[in-house]
């Protein structure tokens, strides 16, 4: 089989448009995985003042009914509370 001059350079230019293609498919790949790691930080960000909130909460209760504990204490279990309602 034959190939011609013309169908040699078609080839070629139609390799160039779907290698170009594939960049901007890769770019928007890569937006959207850089716009899915912004959500998640802006929801870990989210999760972390429930956490807070939260462990401050225990922090009081602790405090009203004069039951030992600490800080540390009342952020882990804070963080347990939290995560577990989300997942």
């Amino acid at each position: 089989m034959k190939t011609s001059a013309s169908t040699v350079r078609h080839s070629r230019s139609s390799s160039k448009t779907t290698g170009k293609s594939v960049k901007k498919s890769l770019a928007k790949s890569a937006g959207k995985e850089k716009k899915e790691k912004e959500e998640i930080l802006l929801n870990s960000a989210d999760i972390e003042n429930k956490i807070r909130e939260k462990a401050w909460e225990l922090y009081l209760q602790r405090v009203e009914t004069g039951e030992p504990g600490s800080a540390s204490e009342d952020w882990l279990s804070a963080e347990q509370i939290v995560l577990n309602e989300i997942i």
